[in-house]
């Protein structure tokens, strides 16, 4: 099995990867950043409404009817998945299935993250077999998030945002600890969302700041500004890279909640580029 493991291949892959091409993808969230700046700003305090980021999505996004897609329930597996003779049965039995269903549809399977990492080394080892022209191979939109809030947390790890989750009294110490590598998904999920409007709110006060400060010839817009705050500081650089990365996250949970499969791809290259990126 060692030697069979050097022979694999990897295909080679290009990654390109801008701020301004995140924050596009990324713009659906800002709308949800700037009702909680309004409401946080607000005078009067009856105007205050239900800030989270799920409930404003509930409420905003549309609701369209998609056509039911066509399914089928495949045979359970008599032995152990977990091993290269199965997973290499498995491709194939599918690829029948779905060239019955439809002839030209290149199979598209998703996995958990062991038995994704397993199909990849089976789908490098024979590429004449079962090589990326012939299947996607993917991990569940769990697993994704998962790995993109670990991502998260090794970057921040060491930052003092575990300790400002405590001293705000979001958290316990502990708890904010397994934020670090996403032991629970939902928790982690709802701290990185008030960790980005924090941090969106104190972004937008810095900028008013600055317009209230300077001269009218020498007003920016808010993406100037915060553009030459980051080529300026590398301490504002890395906080206003944390917040990109979590309203990553967040478009990527929302893609698969309102089933927007052109927000689910763009999400997903971006993910993959930023994993590349700060690995």
């Amino acid at each position: 099995m060692h030697s069979a493991t050097q022979l694999v291949k990897v295909p080679n892959v290009k990654v390109e990867f801008s701020d301004s091409q995140l924050r596009v993808v990324c713009a659906g969230e800002h709308k949800w950043l700037e009702r909680v700046h309004m409401y946080l700003d607000a005078d009067d305090s009856a105007q205050v409404g239900d800030m989270s980021w799920a409930a404003f999505h509930a409420q905003s996004d549309e609701h369209n009817d998609h056509e039911l897609p066509i399914s089928a329930l495949m045979p359970l597996l008599r032995y152990n998945s977990n091993t290269a003779s199965m997973m290499k049965h498995t491709l194939q039995v599918i690829q029948k299935a779905v060239s019955y269903l439809h002839a030209s549809q290149v199979p598209v399977i998703f996995y958990d993250q062991p038995l994704y990492a397993l199909a990849k080394q089976v789908q490098w080892h024979w590429p004449e077999m079962f090589g990326e022209a012939m299947f996607v191979i993917m991990m569940g939109g769990l697993h994704v998030e998962m790995a993109t809030l670990r991502m998260i947390g090794h970057w921040l790890d060491g930052s003092g945002w575990v300790q400002c989750l405590v001293a705000s009294g979001l958290t316990t110490s502990g708890i904010a600890d397994s934020f670090i590598h996403a032991s629970s998904v939902k928790r982690t999920r709802y701290a990185h969302s008030v960790s980005a409007a924090a941090l969106f709110v104190c972004l937008k006060r810095a900028y008013n700041h600055f317009c209230e400060h300077s001269d009218t010839q020498e007003q920016k817009s808010f993406e100037e500004w915060r553009t030459g705050c980051e080529n300026e500081s590398v301490q504002f650089k890395y906080w206003s890279t944390v917040l990109d990365l979590e309203l990553l996250v967040l478009s990527f949970v929302r893609s698969i909640r309102t089933r927007d499969f052109e927000l689910y791809t763009d999400t997903l290259q971006m993910i993959a580029c930023t994993m590349v990126l700060c690995s």
